[in-house]
Order: C-alpha cells, then sequence, then structure tokens
C-alpha cells in the first residue's frame, strides 16, 4: 500500500484512514504522516479538513526523492571492528560463552547436546564399518 504517489500528471495521492468516533464524529489520519489528524461530525466534513490542511501545507513546499546508495551508510558496528582483537581475556571469554551455551541447551534442547556429544565419541573402524564407541 503506498502512502502517498504521483500519477503521470503530477497529481500527488494521499492514503486517508478516515474513522468513526465513539462520539458521533470521524477522525481523518494521513497515513505519511501519521501526527496530522483532522476530527470532523461528517466523514464529508473530515476529508474536506484534511484537503484544506495538506493544501495549506504544500503550498510552499517542494518534494523530492533521495537516493541513498547502501554503500554510503556504512555498517553500523564498523566503528567497533577489532575492539578485541589484541584482549588477552578474549579465550577467555569465549569459553564462558560456549560452556554457557551448552548448558543451556542441556536444559532446553538437550537433543542438541546428544547429537554434540555424539560427534566428539571417537570412532573405531572395524571390517570397513565405522562405530562409535560410548563413553
Amino acid at each position: 500500500m503506498s502512502q502517498t504517489n504521483q500519477n503521470d500528471t503530477g497529481t500527488l495521492k494521499y492514503d486517508v484512514m478516515v474513522e468513526r468516533t465513539n462520539g458521533n464524529g470521524y477522525t481523518a489520519r494521513l497515513l505519511a504522516w501519521p501526527e496530522t489528524v483532522v476530527e470532523a461530525p461528517t466523514r464529508e466534513q473530515a476529508l474536506q479538513q484534511m484537503r484544506v490542511f495538506l493544501l495549506e501545507r504544500l503550498v510552499n513546499v517542494e518534494i523530492v526523492t533521495l537516493e541513498i546508495q547502501p554503500t554510503e551508510i556504512g555498517h553500523s558496528w564498523a566503528p567497533f571492528a577489532g575492539d578485541w582483537a589484541n584482549n588477552p581475556y578474549m579465550d577467555e571469554f569465549r569459553a564462558e560463552i560456549e560452556r554457557y551455551r551448552r548448558e543451556v541447551d542441556a536444559i532446553h534442547a538437550p537433543w542438541l547436546v546428544e547429537d554434540e556429544e555424539a560427534d566428539e565419541q571417537p570412532a573405531q573402524v572395524e571390517e570397513g564399518m565405522i562405530h562409535v564407541v560410548p563413553a
């Protein structure tokens, strides 16, 4: 759903949400600018007030489209890249994260822990077959 668009003739179109209020009136809200709300006793009056508001607001306005390439923005985490590269506690930190993950998995997803434990079992080759040796 477009909130504002322009057709080939340059006519601007705005989507307006019209809602009946509890007090026998109507509220019109401009979807492109949600803070723009008018209230009136009838639906037609609410839409007319919205139209007047837009005409008054747009009289000295130019509407343009800006294009921004993703490469212009950069990554929001880029300034932090490498901050921990030389941190002597990084290996300990990673090990603690792994320990905690295994602890939580054992409680909430024990099948994951069982699969990991099976993967860690030493394998034995016997007559062309591979068998997992239980611990």
